[in-house]
């Protein structure tokens, strides 16, 4: 269970600097979790950052002062306009099992839906139990998309969809 220190912030346009720190924190900890690298984004400008701050909505879990978690609603290409995807699901190595990717994503349904968008989806790494674990509980359904990965076709993702 989260503690009750655990709070939910939504970054506003001056928070390019925690997006860019805790973005970071995830890829050097968990490297093979994400499609994207430390080594790519850390050479990202302030002005990356910022443009990547304005193509969604951000999430981060503190908890006394550290920041434990990130998640973020992007728009994209591929969905219809009113819709969004998951992205940077992230949740700190030490505090997991602790329900703070849950409080997370009902935080994140919770405004997009106020916010009128229908759909959230996302793509998992189909060897990750633990993450279709958590997504199948906040809601999410297996949509049958599955596809190998560019870096490493020996390991695929899956995409899964939940109505809002």
């Amino acid at each position: 269970m989260t503690g009750e220190a655990t709070t939910i912030a939504v970054l506003g346009v001056d928070d390019v600097a925690t997006l860019r720190d805790v973005r970071l924190a995830a890829l050097r900890q968990e490297p093979l979790a994400f499609l994207s690298t430390f080594d790519e984004q850390v050479l990202w400008s302030q002005d990356d950052w910022a443009r990547e701050l304005r193509r969604g909505t951000w999430l981060v879990a503190t908890d006394h002062g550290d920041d434990v978690g990130l998640l973020g609603a992007t728009s994209e290409d591929d969905i219809p306009r009113e819709d969004r995807y998951a992205s940077y699901m992230w949740v700190h190595p030490h505090r997991r099992r602790e329900r703070i990717g849950t409080l997370l994503l009902t935080t994140l349904i919770a405004r997009l839906r106020a916010d009128g968008v229908s759909s959230l989806w996302l793509w998992v790494m189909d060897d990750n139990p633990n993450a279709l674990r958590l997504y199948e509980g906040a809601g999410f359904r297996l949509t049958g998309d599955r596809q190998p990965l560019a870096a490493d076709p020996s390991r695929h993702e899956v995409r899964m969809v939940r109505r809002l």
